[in-house]
């Protein structure tokens, strides 16, 4: 039975995944329709994102039962996902939805992922982890600020 779960487990990441990169990509292209600047921007905080969560992803589907190869090409998926929510984006003509729907929507999941998840597991580290991360976020944020006001 824990297998079946497990096997679950793994096509619900990959849908999961796969949505999750078809709006990210959907947000870089609308972001480059704001500005080259705001474009590039959201292009480096997405692969910062993205970089460890799919080594992430690809681990849990190993443990989900998929085969290296089969995890590889669920993986690859997921990233067309990506470049097809960027050419959707792409195609797009109305300014409306991109700066009143999508750019919001995409920081509003970043900020909830980050408040839901991130901050939570922080409270249950030492706190000079604690600390440490959250100057690096700090960091984070202001770098983006200075790069955004330039």
């Amino acid at each position: 039975s824990s297998g079946i779960n497990a096997e679950y487990g793994g096509y619900l990441t990959v849908l999961a995944n796969t949505i999750d990169n078809f709006l990210h990509g959907l947000a870089i292209a609308m972001a480059f329709k704001v500005s080259r600047n705001t474009g590039w921007l959201t292009t480096a905080g997405i692969l910062l994102h993205e970089l460890p969560h799919e080594i992430t992803d690809y681990a849990v589907l190993a443990q989900s039962g998929f085969t290296p190869h089969e995890a590889m090409l669920a993986q690859l998926w997921t990233c067309g996902a990506g470049m097809l929510g960027t050419i959707v984006g792409g195609l797009v003509e109305n300014s409306f939805c991109c700066n009143a729907v999508v750019l919001p929507l995409t920081a509003g999941i970043f900020l909830y992922v980050s408040l839901t998840s991130l901050i939570p597991s922080l409270l249950h580290r030492p706190l000079t982890q604690t600390l440490l991360q959250l100057i690096i976020m700090t960091l984070g944020i202001a770098l983006t600020y200075c790069a955004a006001s330039h």
